[in-house]
């Protein structure tokens, strides 16, 4: 049979202690236990080395069933759009040594502690909307279990030392804290990082380089952000190919942001995204969610957006996400009477273009892709408006937000 490429299985490892889960790919269905777990064979962890041996001899295995799927309807698949084999590894045998454990990122969730309750995430990810739904039992098969997790997190610490010792001279690494808010873990806060970056140069080369990537909900109050920026200067000055990089999750602003991203507070959050901007050996993005409720301010978010470019002279990049699930804050939901909305950012993107990042994949053409792809889905899913009717009741019942007041142009989606 034909030999299926993915390069997941040769790249990067997700460790997701909550859920005892070490896996490959974001889009596996089933992943090894961390509990046993060996690090000494991060490499060669049988599932691994079983998915590694179907791809080479062309067999979907199971746990990579989302992409066949998808390839078996003719969509192109995660594998197929981000799985490619970099050029200079094709031809190489993958599965022999070195190739086989140069990893280079890691994804790493410890926790769900977070100090938001966005209302498109949910208590899996959000220790507030664990704590709000023992009341409002939204979600109620929800079950969370942190077990051991001083113990898990040394095997992950020791897979990095492991990693380290197989990295070559000017080799990349990469390392994604996610949470929650990984800047309140327990296993991360207060510079607690810092040993994972120990971890890596204790054996990898000095001119290997580390970027760390901290997803941020830019809600870190002043002590915190000053002490985890104390550390991450210290560590700047003793490995001087560490590279920092803060993922800032936004899509809307002032008080959209509050009452969407509920517990966040704008001015806290406003003064966040300066402090790192001015930081110009930090690098940063803006993460999205696009959902129903902001969509009328997007206009507003684009402008912020221009305003902190002119500010900093940084250029923005935007990665563009929207949000599916929950299915009541779809934005395909709304009406086209949003269009309006949605193309004056479109058109403020186009004014403002010299504020962005130009490039294939992050560069300003890719928001307007992804906002013209919402302008012209409105209206595509009328019938899940009980859905969004749902949403915002649970946001009147549950967090006393007057939707009149807050979202009138969302009040026609209450009534029958």
């Amino acid at each position: 049979m034909t030999k299926l490429d993915c390069i997941f299985p040769y790249k990067q490892i997700l460790f997701d202690i909550p859920r005892n889960d070490v896996k490959w790919c974001c889009k596996m269905l089933q992943g090894s236990k961390l509990d046993e777990y060996d690090p000494d064979n991060y490499h060669s962890d049988p599932l691994l080395q079983d998915i590694r041996d179907n791809l080479e001899n062309g067999i979907e295995h199971k746990a990579c069933d989302v992409c066949w799927q998808a390839e078996h309807k003719n969509v192109e698949s995660w594998r197929q759009v981000e799985g490619k084999i970099p050029l200079e590894l094709q031809g190489k045998n993958l599965n022999q040594d070195p190739y086989n454990k140069q990893f280079n990122r890691l994804e790493l969730f410890f926790d769900n502690t977070c100090d938001l309750a966005c209302i498109y995430c949910g208590p899996w990810l959000s220790s507030k909307w664990a704590q709000e739904n023992q009341k409002s039992q939204l979600f109620k098969h929800f079950k969370y279990t942190e077990k051991n997790t001083d113990e898990k997190t040394e095997k992950i610490i020791a897979t990095i030392k492991n990693i380290g010792k197989a990295a070559r001279e000017h080799q990349r690494m990469d390392l994604a804290f996610l949470g929650g808010e990984p800047f309140l873990s327990p296993q991360v806060k207060d510079g607690k990082f810092i040993r994972f970056i120990d971890a890596y140069y204790e054996y990898a080369p000095v001119s290997s380089e580390l970027l760390l990537n901290f997803i941020t909900n830019l809600n870190t109050p002043d002590k915190m952000f000053e002490k985890n920026l104390k550390v991450l200067k210290e560590a700047k000055e003793k490995y001087p190919n560490l590279m920092v990089h803060i993922s800032m999750s936004l899509e809307c602003v002032g008080k959209f942001t509050e009452l969407t991203r509920f517990g966040s507070n704008w001015q806290t959050v406003d003064k966040n995204i300066n402090r790192w901007l001015s930081l110009d050996w930090i690098g940063f993005n803006f993460n999205t969610a696009f959902n129903a409720l902001t969509l009328s301010d997007l206009p507003n978010y684009i402008k912020y957006m221009a305003e902190v470019y002119e500010k900093h002279q940084r250029k923005i990049s935007i990665s563009p996400n929207v949000v599916y699930e929950p299915e009541g804050l779809e934005p395909s939901i709304l009406d086209d009477s949003f269009a309006v909305y949605v193309q004056e950012a479109i058109d403020l993107v186009h004014a403002n273009k010299h504020c962005f990042v130009d490039s294939d994949g992050i560069g300003w053409q890719r928001l307007v892709n992804n906002l013209d792809n919402i302008k012209n889905s409105l209206g595509n899913n009328v019938s899940k408006k009980p859905m969004l009717k749902e949403m915002l009741a649970y946001m009147h019942n549950h967090r006393d937000i007057d939707i009149k007041e807050n979202f009138p142009l969302l009040i026609k989606y209450l009534k029958k």
